[in-house]
């Protein structure tokens, strides 16, 4: 599959994917904990930066690694100053400045290590 394939798909599938490399890989639920997590970093970091040009998006902000040909959904991201986006739907970040990922027993190996590289 190509990315404009994935992305065309993916702004009408009601759930998401990660893309990596021409493959799709379906996202899980998240747990009660790992919700709270995010919950709490989304408002305690957009606290913290409300006096700057900055933004804080939650695990819905698709983020494009270009150098890895991927597009996942970190679980907190937050961007600064001028903030670029992939064609117009403003749905795809492209330059993240912080990127946060809640660790799980079941994704562990691959957030710290494969995904962490990318």
């Amino acid at each position: 599959m190509t990315a404009a394939e994935y992305l065309a798909a993916e702004r009408l599938s009601d759930i998401r994917h990660e893309f990596f490399d021409g493959a799709i890989f379906a996202m899980a639920g998240a747990s009660k904990a790992h919700n709270q997590i995010s919950s709490n970093l989304v408002r305690v970091i957009g606290n913290a930066l409300l006096d700057k040009s900055c933004n804080v998006y939650s695990s819905d902000m698709r983020v494009k690694s270009d150098r890895a040909n991927k597009y996942s959904y970190p679980d907190v991201v937050a961007t600064c100053k001028e903030v670029r986006f992939e064609g117009d739907a403003e749905d795809t970040l492209l330059n993240p400045l912080l990127i946060i990922e809640i660790l799980s027993d079941s994704t562990e190996g691959y957030d710290r290590g494969d995904k962490f590289f990318h």
